[in-house]
C-alpha cells in the first residue's frame, strides 16, 4: 500500500514491514528528474535501508536485545550486511500481521523471544474535500506496545532514515539540523554544495512526538552506532555528519577519532561527502512495568522537495518549476513535521473517520474494497503541482512511467471517485485539457508531465475519435455533479468545440455521428470500422449531456439541436447495430467482407449507458434491449474463475483468434477498470447479483496475483480501475444532476444502510422499512430535488421540521420537489416518511 499524498509522493509499505517505490524526490519514473538508483557495492540491496524501525528491549535483570522491525530476506538489513554473524543480538521479527485498508496499514509484530506485542498504524492522511491535508509529504507511524512479561521491561522504538536527499550530485555534502523541545525531537537531512534548484535538492526530516526521545544523527557504520544501541537504553544525542565539527566540544571516550560523513579537502577547503551512506535514527524509550501495561510512541516522517520541473520533450521542457501543491504552505520538510506534530490527532480523526464511515456499509465487503484499494492510485499517480493543476498517470511501474497524464479516454473510467472526493482536482484536469484543446476542436488524447503541453504526436493514440465525446461528457457530468454554473460557462465552449469538430470532420459526411476507419479508440489493438457500439452508446450521452448544458444556459435551439442528432444517433444504433441479443461490434458498409468481425461483442458497448447513469440522465437506448445485451455480454464473456473478457465473436468459445498482425491481445483479455464498471452498470440496470458476482471475480484474481494495490493495463497503478468507485454509487443506485439527487437501492434487503459522497460531503442513506434518512456525516449536501426507488414516503423533514414539498412518481421512483435549495450540515439529517 501507498503512503504519501496526492502529488506530493509516495513509498509503499509491504507485507515483510519493508518500503520499496521511492517516489518522492521528483524523481522517474513518477515524475520528471533522474532515477533514484543506489548502485550495490559489497552491500547488496542498498534501497532496503532508506528507512527501517527496530525495538530494543530489556528484561529487568536480562541482557538486552534489539528487533529489527521487517521479515528477514537478504544479507543487508538495518543497514549492516550479515546481521547474523556481525550483530547476533539483533534479529529480524520472526511474523508480521498485516492488514491494510487505504490509507492505513497495520501491522502486528510477533516474536516468542518478545516480551511484549507491538503494533504499528502506518497511515497518510486522506480526507475527502480537504485537498491540503490529503497531499501532504507526510506518514506517520504510532506504534503501541503492550507488556506480556511479569518483570519490568525498558523499550525502546528506533527509527533510521538515510540522506539520499541530492541522489544525483556526487559533489555535494551532507547536511544535519537537530530540533529539540520539551514535546518532542525533528532531525532534517539535506545536501550543501549543489545546485538548490535541482529537482533532486530537498529535505528529508524525522520527528518523534515524545519528551523520552533520543537521537544519533550521520552515523554510516556500525562502528559505534550499533554498540551503543545495544548498550545504553538511549542513544547519545550526537551529531556525527561533521564529525568532531558537528559533536562538539563534549566528545564521548567511546567515538573514534572521525571527520563524519563529509570531508573538507585540505587543498581547497572544499567540503564533500565522504561515505556514500549517512544515517540518522531517533529514538523514543519508555518503561512496561507488568503484563497488561501499554505504551504509545508516535514517529513521523516528512519530506520537502520543491523542484518538479517540467517534462522535456524532443529537446524542449525541463525548464520550469511547477512545483508541488504542498509548498503552497510549507517552506522546509521540518516544518511539515511541525504541522503533523501538531494537528496529528485531528488529521488521524478525519482520515479514520472516513475509512470507518465507508466501511459501515451494508453494501458488499469484497465491493466496498476494491473501490477502497483503488484509491491508492490517488498517492502512487496523482501529479498535482503549485498551481492546483492536477491530473493522474496513465500508468507506472517500478522503472517506467507508462502513458502521459490524464488520458481521456482512461478518464471517463478512472474520475468517478475524483469528482466526489475532489472535484477541484477534476475540474482543473479538464481546465487543463481544454487549454491544450486543438484549434479545430479536437481533443489531445492526454497531458505530458507538463499542464501546458498536450499529447499531440504519439503513434496510436492521436487523432482517436472518442476523445471528443468522452470529454464532452465529462465536462457536463462534472456539472450536474457540482451545479456549478460558472465552470459550465467555463468549459461549456470547448465542450461543444469537441462536438462540432465531431460534427464537421470525422462523421463521413453524414454529420450526426461518428464514423470509424479502424483503430481510433481506447481499443488500440482491434479495429472497428464504420458505426461502431462503443463510439455510439457514448455519442448518445455526450449530445444528450450537452443539450442538457445549453439548455442551463438558455440556448434553446442548441439544446434542441443536440438532442435531434442524439435521437439519428440512436436510431442508427437501434437499427445498425442490434441483433436481436446485443449491439454488435461495428456495422460497415456492404463492402464489409463476409468475415468481417463485425459481429464482435464488445463488453463496453453500452458504455455511453453507464456514463449516463452516473450523472443522471435517462436510458439513452430501449431498456427492455439493454437488458437483454447486459444479459447477453455476460454468457458469452464472463468466465468464473478467469473474468469478463473484453470481446467475444463465437457463442461457446471463450478464446477469439489473435490476429498475426496485431501488438497485444485486447478481445480476450480482461481490463479490470471496464469489468468494474460494467459490474456497476449491471447493478444500476437491476442485475445485482451479476455485478457482485463480476465485481468478486475481479478482486480474487488480483489478490491471488498478489496485484490487490496494483492493477494492470498499459503499465501498473493503472488509472482506468478506479472506475471502482462506481460499484459505491451503484449499490446505492445514487446519482447527482444539478440539484437533484437521485437514490434507488439495489442491494436486496429493506432494512440497509449505505455511504455515499457528493462533491460537499460524504453521508448515509439509511432505510428502515418505509422511512429514508440521509445524514449528513461531513461536509454539507445540497438538493432541491430528492427522488427515492422502492419505498413510499409522502413527508420530508430536516431535523424534525417539516418542508413543505412537491411529490409525484418519476419512473417508479418517488420524486420530491422543494421550493428552494436545501443544505444539511454534518450531523444533520433529512428524513422522508
Amino acid at each position: 500500500m501507498a503512503l504519501g499524498g496526492i502529488g506530493a509522493g509516495y513509498f509503499e509499505i509491504r507485507k515483510d514491514g519493508r518500503f520499496y517505490a521511492w517516489n518522492i524526490a521528483n524523481n522517474f519514473p513518477k515524475e520528471t528528474g533522474p532515477k533514484f538508483l543506489l548502485p550495490d557495492d559489497e552491500r547488496e540491496d542498498r534501497m532496503e535501508a532508506n528507512l527501517f524501525f527496530e525495538v530494543r528491549y530489556q528484561v529487568q535483570g536480562e541482557s538486552p536485545r534489539i528487533k529489527l522491525l521487517q521479515l528477514s530476506y537478504g544479507l543487508y538489513e538495518g543497514a549492516e550486511m550479515g546481521i547474523a554473524y556481525s550483530l547476533p543480538w539483533m534479529k529480524a521479527i520472526r511474523e508480521i500481521e498485516y492488514s491494510a485498508r487505504f490509507p492505513l496499514a497495520t501491522l502486528v509484530f510477533r516474536d516468542p523471544e518478545m516480551p511484549f506485542s507491538l503494533k504499528l498504524e502506518a497511515w497518510s492522511s486522506f480526507i475527502p474535500h480537504d485537498v491540503k491535508n490529503s497531499a501532504l509529504p507526510l506518514i506517520f507511524f504510532d506504534f503501541e506496545a503492550e507488556s506480556t512479561c511479569a518483570k519490568p521491561v525498558n523499550v525502546t522504538l528506533l527509527m533510521t532514515a538515510r540522506n539520499f536527499t541530492g541522489y544525483a550530485d556526487e559533489e555535494r555534502f551532507y547536511t544535519t539540523v537537530i530540533d529539540r523541545d520539551s514535546k518532542g525531537l525533528t532531525i532534517s537531512m539535506s545536501s550543501g554544495g549543489m545546485d538548490r534548484k535541482a529537482s533532486s535538492w530537498g529535505e528529508i526530516a524525522l520527528g518523534v512526538s515524545s519528551p523520552n526521545s533520543s537521537f544519533y544523527a550521520g552515523w554510516g557504520h556500525r562502528h559505534p552506532y550499533y554498540e551503543q544501541v545495544l548498550r545504553r537504553s538511549t542513544l547519545p544525542n550526537l551529531d556525527d555528519t561533521n564529525g568532531r565539527e558537528s559533536i562538539g566540544n563534549f566528545v564521548p571516550d567511546w567515538l573514534p577519532d572521525t571527520t563524519g560523513r563529509n570531508r573538507v579537502d585540505p587543498q581547497t577547503g572544499v567540503r564533500k561527502m565522504h561515505d556514500d551512506d549517512l544515517f540518522s535514527t531517533i529514538a523514543c524509550t519508555f518503561k512496561l512495568q507488568a503484563s497488561g501495561e501499554n505504551a504509545k510512541s508516535a514517529f513521523q516522517y516528512a519530506w520537502n522537495f520543491p523542484n518538479l520541473y517540467n517534462e522535456v520533450i524532443d529537446g524542449v521542457g525541463g525548464d520550469r518549476i511547477e512545483g508541488h501543491f504542498y509548498s503552497n504552505f510549507f517552506s522546509s520538510a521540518a516544518a511539515v513535521i511541525a504541522y503533523g506534530s501538531k494537528y496529528h490527532r485531528s488529521l488521524k480523526q478525519s482520515t479514520m473517520e472516513f475509512l470507518n464511515n465507508f466501511f459501515a456499509s451494508d453494501g458488499e465487503v469484497a465491493l466496498l474494497e476494491q473501490a477502497n484499494s483503488q484509491l491508492n492510485t490517488f498517492f502512487t499517480s496523482g501529479r498535482l503541482t503549485r498551481d492546483g493543476s492536477f491530473g493522474v498517470l496513465e500508468g507506472l511501474s517500478k522503472s517506467y512511467s507508462w502513458g502521459p497524464i490524464a488520458t481521456i479516454d482512461v478518464m471517463l473510467y478512472g474520475t468517478a471517485p475524483i469528482i466526489a472526493l475532489f472535484p477541484e482536482l477534476q475540474k482543473a484536469t479538464m481546465r487543463c485539457h481544454a487549454l491544450v484543446q486543438l484549434p479545430s476542436g479536437e481533443i489531445e488524447h492526454g497531458l505530458r508531465k507538463d499542464f501546458l503541453r498536450g499529447e499531440d504526436s504519439t503513434t496510436g493514440v492521436s487523432h482517436r475519435i472518442d476523445l471528443p465525446g468522452q470529454f464532452a461528457i465529462m465536462v457536463m457530468r462534472d456539472f450536474f455533479w457540482t451545479n456549478d454554473m460558472s465552470y459550465l460557462r467555463e468549459l461549456f465552449p470547448a465542450a461543444q468545440r469537441a462536438v462540432e469538430y465531431v460534427l464537421r470532420d470525422r462523421s463521413a459526411g453524414n454529420g450526426a455521428m461518428p464514423v470509424t476507419q479502424g483503430i481510433e479508440t481506447s481499443y488500440d489493438n482491434f479495429s472497428m470500422t464504420g458505426f461502431a457500439s462503443y463510439l455510439l452508446s457514448q455519442w448518445i450521452c455526450a449530445l444528450e449531456s450537452v443539450a442538457a448544458g445549453a439548455a442551463a444556459l438558455d440556448d434553446t435551439p442548441t439544446s434542441a439541436r443536440y438532442l435531434a442528432l442524439a435521437g439519428k444517433t440512436r436510431e442508427t444504433m437501434e437499427t445498425k447495430l442490434w441483433n436481436g441479443s446485443y449491439y454488435k461490434l461495428y456495422a460497415a458498409d456492404q463492402k464489409e467482407p463476409a468475415t468481417s468481425n463485425g459481429d464482435g461483442c464488445l463488453t463496453d458497448q453500452l458504455v455511453g449507458q453507464w456514463a449516463a447513469r452516473c450523472s443522471g440522465l435517462s436510458p439513452i437506448l430501449q431498456e427492455e434491449r439493454i437488458g437483454l445485451a447486459l444479459k447477453s455480454i455476460l454468457t458469452r464473456s464472463y468466465h468464473a474463475g478467469f473474468g469478463l473478457q473484453n470481446c467475444s465473436f463465437r457463442t461457446g468459445e471463450q478464446l477469439s483468434d489473435v490476429d498475426r498482425d496485431i501488438w497485444n491481445d485486447q478481445a480476450n483479455t480482461c481490463w479490470s477498470g471496464v469489468e468494474l464498471a460494467f459490474a456497476s452498470l449491471l447493478m444500476f440496470e437491476g442485475l445485482y447479483e451479476e455485478g457482485v458476482m463480476v465485481a468478486r471475480t475481479v478482486d480474487t484474481r488480483y489478490r491471488e496475483n498478489g496485484l490487490y494495490w496494483n492493477h494492470q493495463e498499459y503499465g501498473g497503478h493503472y488509472f482506468r480501475p478506479m472506475s471502482a468507485w462506481s460499484l459505491v454509487n451503484a449499490m446505492l443506485g445514487f446519482s447527482i444532476n444539478c440539484d437533484r439527487m437521485t437514490f434507488d437501492p439495489k442491494v436486496p434487503q429493506l432494512d440497509l444502510q449505505l455511504f455515499f459522497a457528493t462533491p460537499t460531503g460524504t453521508a448515509f442513506y439509511r432505510r428502515s422499512g418505509k422511512t429514508v434518512q440521509l445524514r449528513c456525516l461531513t461536509g454539507q449536501l445540497a438538493f432541491r430535488e430528492v427522488w427515492l426507488g422502492g419505498v413510499g414516503p409522502k413527508i420530508a423533514t430536516i431535523e424534525g421540521r417539516q418542508i413543505e414539498t412537491n411529490t409525484s412518481r418519476q419512473g417508479g421512483l418517488q420524486s420530491f420537489s422543494f421550493a428552494t435549495q436545501q443544505k444539511i450540515s454534518s450531523g444533520q439529517t433529512v428524513t422522508f416518511s
